[in-house]
């Protein structure tokens, strides 16, 4: 080979060693482009702090019975529940807080219903402001939620206690909505409605409703939510809640389909 045909030789392996130097850096910087573009904080309202595009990994809601005053005790006794809650949730996981309304059975009141941005904890502080993020959490969940917590004690005792029908209508709302769903009952277990069925009396049963004219005889489609009840005690109705538990509300999600159901008495 003469010297000029090595000279060229050399030439185009060094321009083809330049040009796979090129392709290397420019997939290395797409690369980290495509992670920079997965790692930022993704797209979400501005008000409920909620993932626009995908529903929520987990969407809790509780439904909290108030129209027998809550005590102190009780009071101290939801928001340990409500701050177990949370813990629960996933990063984007949303939480609703309602309320009974005796005057609107199938209309409870909601309070509260936002998602969780996280923290520094969950968050990347190289492609997020994490301040940011901490920011919004404490300025629209967490702040909005305390006083949420601090509205749900109750006035005078109310005339009914809806729970069937505030449960039915909580549960069968679209906006509770999610990946996997939590439902949480605070409640003394009570159903009563003026005139109609009242579970003061302590040997009704879940058959004995469905059998009761104008009763929401069919259950919320509770498949794939886990359920958790929570008893507010009621010293002098011991008897009753007993045979509530049992008699009535234990078969009632059963008849939902919950997909697993958990007491806290």
């Amino acid at each position: 080979m003469s010297r000029r045909a090595a000279r060229e030789a050399r030439q185009r392996r060094k321009d083809a060693f330049g040009v796979l130097l090129i392709v290397v850096v420019l997939a290395a910087l797409g690369g980290i482009g495509m992670a920079a573009m997965q790692m930022r904080t993704p797209v979400h309202d501005a008000e409920t702090l909620c993932l626009t595009d995908t529903p929520p990994p987990l969407h809790t809601l509780i439904l909290v019975d108030a129209t027998d005053r809550l005590n102190a005790r009780h009071q101290k006794r939801l928001k340990a529940i409500v701050q177990q809650e949370v813990a629960r949730l996933p990063r984007w996981g949303r939480l609703t807080l309602m309320t009974l309304r005796p005057d609107a059975e199938r209309e409870p009141r909601t309070l509260f219903s936002a998602c969780t941005p996280g923290d520094r904890t969950n968050a990347n502080p190289l492609w997020e402001n994490v301040g940011g993020l901490e920011k919004a959490r404490e300025d629209l969940f967490d702040t909005p939620l305390n006083d949420a917590l601090a509205s749900t004690k109750g006035g005078r005792s109310a005339d009914g206690s809806p729970i069937v029908e505030g449960l039915y209508a909580a549960a069968s709302d679209p906006d509770f909505a999610g990946n996997k769903r939590r439902l949480v009952l605070v409640s003394d277990l009570l159903q009563y409605a003026p005139g109609k069925f009242s579970l003061y009396e302590a040997d009704q049963t879940w058959d004995a409703y469905r059998a009761s004219q104008g009763a929401l005889r069919t259950p919320p489609d509770l498949s794939g939510v886990v359920v958790r009840v929570v008893t507010l005690e009621r010293p002098d109705r011991g008897e009753a809640q007993d045979n509530a538990r049992d008699a009535f509300w234990t078969p009632y999600f059963g008849a939902a389909g919950a997909d697993g159901l958990g007491w806290d008495e």
